[in-house]
């Protein structure tokens, strides 16, 4: 009887994969047929995940794991991506991957353009990548190494043994009454500050602390005059103010800038062309705004459906239709990035 409810069970298994499989493969076309319609070539979408070139989707997993295979590296796993940051035309990529018994970390990155991998390092800790304006930092073991914006590494005085990385600057761990500061352009302030605890962040050339008595305090790093009260709120304000984004969706249909002034709907971007209209076509589904993304100051549209269940893609689910704000407000379409979720780090349209 055993043995008959085995096999009952093994044959319902076999169906179901079989089934699942299938819609695998139907839902896999789908996404092709988008991409060679609604897609561009010309245009590169670089993301957390992967980057979309000439309508061609190139996941770092994919592209790590053959780099590693050159050298007979075996992986056993697939690559679990820490951090992600797109830096000039190199995306670098901080990841660990099961080899034979164990987990090895790897820093790496990645030629936009070439698609070229470059192992920077093997390590026994994982590593942090911050992007700091036009420079790249990677922090492994407290040990910080600069990379410029062509890939070049830097050398720096400002290191993980005697500075910390704050909000928007570096202060250094050591001080009483005076503090040393390099904002993230690596101009040097020596600032004198009353009673600190813990340094914050630098805004414009105000730098804030939190003082022995946990009240914020604000001091002028050129100057090193100290603000009153009114002076630290003011300034605190202005710099909320300049960090929120410009521009928010109030519904699925509408984009108003912070000011409450529309930018564009998504009836608006139905007109531009036939895009949304046959993405819906091909799934079977009603696409949406699902976030707009702002990248050295340019705004980015991403329209479709990222609907899922339990991490896995429903059949509703789109890749992404990117549209931009040109400078003279009309809206552009961009091209097909190959996600459903517009993790943008970067936009290259050679139009």
């Amino acid at each position: 009887m055993k043995k008959i409810l085995l096999i009952i069970l093994l044959f319902f298994c076999i169906i179901l994969s079989g089934c699942k499989t299938s819609n695998m493969k139907e839902h896999e076309a789908k996404f092709n047929r988008m991409m060679e319609v609604c897609g561009k070539d010309g245009v590169t979408f670089v993301e957390e995940h992967q980057i979309t070139k000439d309508k061609v989707v190139y996941r770092y997993d994919d592209l790590i794991k053959a780099e590693l295979k050159k050298d007979h590296k075996r992986i056993n796993d697939h690559i679990n991506m820490w951090s992600v940051q797109l830096l000039g035309d190199y995306v670098y990529v901080s990841a660990d991957y099961s080899n034979k018994t164990k987990n090895d970390k790897i820093v790496c990155r990645i030629n936009v353009d070439t698609l070229k991998v470059e192992i920077l390092l093997f390590s026994s800790e994982n590593s942090n990548l911050v992007k700091l304006n036009d420079y790249l930092l990677l922090n492994n073991n407290d040990e910080w190494t600069f990379f410029d914006i062509h890939g070049n590494v830097m050398n720096v005085e400002v290191d993980g043994t005697n500075y910390k990385l704050c909000n928007n600057c570096y202060a250094s761990k050591d001080f009483n009454e005076k503090c040393t500061i390099y904002d993230y352009n690596f101009n040097k302030y020596e600032v004198v500050l009353n009673s600190c605890w813990r340094v914050d962040k630098l805004y414009h050339n105000y730098l804030f602390y939190i003082d022995t008595n946990c009240e914020m305090k604000c001091v002028d790093v050129e100057t090193n005059l100290l603000c009153d009260e009114q002076q630290t709120k003011e300034l605190s304000e202005q710099s909320y103010n300049d960090n929120r984004n410009k521009y928010y969706i109030s519904s699925d249909k509408v984009i108003l800038s912070k000011n409450d002034e529309e930018i564009t709907s998504l009836e608006a971007l139905r007109e531009l062309n036939d895009y949304i209209n046959i993405t819906e076509e091909i799934f079977d589904t009603s696409c949406s705004i699902i976030k707009v993304i702002e990248l050295d100051d340019v705004l980015y549209i991403a329209v479709g459906n990222n609907d899922s269940f339990f991490g896995l893609a429903t059949t509703k689910m789109t890749y992404s239709l990117i549209y931009k704000l040109c400078e003279d407000g009309s809206i552009k379409y961009v091209g097909c990035s190959g996600s459903a979720y517009a993790y943008l780090l970067g936009v290259k349209d050679t139009e």
